[in-house]
């Protein structure tokens, strides 16, 4: 039986590998809700995450709890089997790999996602999205921002976490995503800004779930690039749904169908 140092040893093997592809152990660690210092204990093997840190480090590297017992190399196998589902979808669909090549795609970075609420038509709620390419293809991950449907946030209540991908369309972009967390899927279209300096992207998302008194399924959204740099932490501080008249004004016209 391997000793709880060993243990620890094989754990932080993985992770370092596992770290290598992002851009930095800072912003990894803004990601997964870990301190820092915590993280850099994992690193150097001389710590082990709790049962709900070890579940969003699985979650966000798409592995499961082995991780802590067995070297990276030997899950390889049982990886490449969990991918070949999606390979054979792209394969069977005529072109189907294409779509992964955008002719125009959103620059990479922080964006905010905006969705019209299916319960409060005055409300749009509201996700903070990372955009980054990843093996040819743009990627996706975003985390709901505080106050859902005109509700206060709950402290200490994390948002939920939904991924995915871009495809290109003849004339715009499709978003899919899923939550890791449960079996629901959304499929947002995106066109093209209208203005060629504006960096909305309007759109209409349509959300997995039955039909429901009062509730609809497809609701108005758009794809905001945030302020990039020095500008960007002022925006994150800021985030949160918005009744619809605190929006701007351009926001307020395609999240009302106005423009799209």
């Amino acid at each position: 039986m391997s000793s709880t140092r060993e243990l620890y040893g094989i754990f932080a093997d993985n992770l370092r590998i596992l770290t290598q592809g992002q851009r930095s152990v800072s912003e990894l660690c803004r990601e997964l809700g870990v301190n820092r210092t915590q993280f850099n204990r994992y690193l150097s093997g001389q710590a082990s995450p709790r049962p709900e840190v070890l579940q969003r480090i699985c979650s966000h590297f798409g592995v499961d709890a082995r991780i802590l017992l067995e070297p990276l190399h030997q899950l390889s196998d049982t990886r490449a089997e969990m991918i070949q589902p999606f390979n054979a979808i792209f394969d069977y669909l005529y072109r189907g790999r294409e779509l992964l090549a955008l002719r125009s795609p959103p620059p990479e970075g922080i964006h905010r996602y905006w969705q019209r609420s299916s319960l409060n038509k005055d409300w749009v709620n509201s996700y903070t999205v990372r955009l980054f390419w990843h093996q040819g293809a743009m990627m996706f991950r975003a985390l709901e921002d505080p106050g859902r449907d005109g509700n206060p946030a709950i402290p200490g209540r994390p948002g939920r976490d939904i991924r995915g991908w871009l495809m290109d369309q003849d004339d715009g972009i499709v978003m899919q995503a899923f939550q890791p967390a449960g079996k629901r899927l959304s499929f947002s279209f995106l066109s093209y800004p209208a203005l060629s300096d504006s960096q909305v992207y309007p759109g209409l998302v349509m959300i997995s779930r039955p039909a429901m008194r009062q509730v609809t399924r497809i609701e108005h959204c758009a794809l905001e690039l945030l302020p990039q740099g020095g500008k960007l932490m002022p925006a994150l501080r800021n985030r949160g749904g918005r009744w619809t008249d605190q929006l701007t004004g351009e926001l307020r016209s395609v999240l009302s169908g106005a423009i799209s």
